[in-house]
């Protein structure tokens, strides 16, 4: 028979060794833990038109890095730190890091933060005048530059409506000459040209982001870090705008479906959209692309994957295609509590 003292030893070793276990076991269940998302948005004044009007399919090229090739099996959920408390304004901003957000532009660009007199409008954002330039940062912590009088460009690049504006010519000039407030180890570019009514009635917006780095890197870069540069056709630089929303609250990676699970949610109609027209079906599908939502009136800024669908030809506008936009969460529908199973329209209320 065992003695009293070994039984107790033993008894010891294994009551240790049980919570060894227990706690091993709480660690990978914790780890693998990830809370439920939400896919609804706060009501907004403005939700888009939803729709792109092209005349090829080709035209819907954009700078996103995403091809069906890329093997990512999970993606970052990031909650969105602002709230609608004090709707129709947003709140729930930091103002120390938009502080130190606005006083890093000022500091890149060159000019003397120490002097530098920083107010705060009625919207919640930070404004500061230096000369010849405006700085601002909202609660997002986006940032706009604008310079007055604008900024001419070397006269060696041509930058005018007739030019090569898609070409290297004026890449590289602001590749060049913004280098250091780029601070981007493989800058990439995005194009596109904004007609308005209001003057100018054409400018160009040139936006780069960091292609650098494996896996989902290039593809994170590009929705949550971009600079833009807005430009004149004549060849003048007028403001910056630089996008970063803030991903301090992150949720956990999440596992996502592959592009052909999510055509085939497309076709269920599981999915968000403007469009208010009968859905044409997904052979329709013109393109797809895996994006974020990162617009502020987002409750968490997750991964959607984006059909670019064509809708039905519009009279009067012969040679013109509509492609309406519908987005299907890109993580796993067990993780989205109110993943819907019918269309869902994105309206100034909410998600109905």
């Amino acid at each position: 028979m065992l003695k009293g003292r070994k039984i107790g030893k033993i008894l010891c070793v294994v009551t240790a060794f049980v919570l060894v276990v227990a706690v091993a076991v709480g660690v990978v269940l914790w780890r693998s833990y990830k809370p439920m998302l939400s896919i609804q948005e706060r009501a907004n004044d403005g939700v888009g038109f939803g729709r792109v009007t092209v005349t090829s399919v080709e035209e819907l090229k954009n700078g996103n890095p995403w091809n069906e090739n890329m093997e990512l099996s999970t993606l970052p959920v990031y909650k969105n730190p602002l709230n609608d408390e004090n709707y129709p304004l947003l709140s729930g901003g930091d103002m120390k890091k938009m502080r130190a957000r606005l006083l890093e532009v000022v500091d890149k660009l060159g000019w003397d933060s120490d002097t530098l007199t920083v107010t705060e409008n009625e919207l919640g954002n930070l404004i500061a005048k230096v000369s010849g330039a405006t700085v601002s940062v909202d609660q997002a912590l986006n940032v706009s530059v604008s310079f007055l009088p604008v900024v001419s460009l070397p006269e060696r690049y041509d930058f005018s409506h007739e030019g090569p504006y898609d070409e290297a010519d004026v890449v590289d000039c602001l590749k060049t000459e913004y280098a250091e407030f780029l601070g981007m180890k493989d800058p990439q570019t995005e194009i596109s040209e904004l007609i308005s009514d209001f003057y100018p009635p054409r400018t160009y917006s040139i936006d780069f982001f960091d292609g650098a780095g494996v896996g989902a890197k290039p593809l994170l870069n590009y929705h949550f870090e971009q600079v833009s540069f807005n430009c004149n056709v004549d060849g003048t630089l007028f403001g910056i705008w630089i996008s970063q929303a803030d991903r301090s609250h992150k949720v956990g990676d999440y596992p996502i479906v592959s592009p052909e699970k999510a055509t085939e949610l497309l076709g269920q109609g599981c999915y968000l959209t403007v469009v208010q027209d009968e859905f044409p079906g997904v052979d329709k599908i013109g393109k797809v692309e895996l994006t974020y939502r990162t617009g502020e009136w987002n409750e968490y800024f997750m991964p959607y994957y984006c059909f670019y669908v064509e809708m039905p030809e519009t009279e009067g506008r012969p040679g013109q295609k509509d492609y309406g936009l519908y987005y299907v969460p890109a993580v796993e529908g067990k993780y989205i509590a109110d993943m819907p199973d019918k269309p869902a329209h994105l309206t100034a209320n909410g998600i109905k």
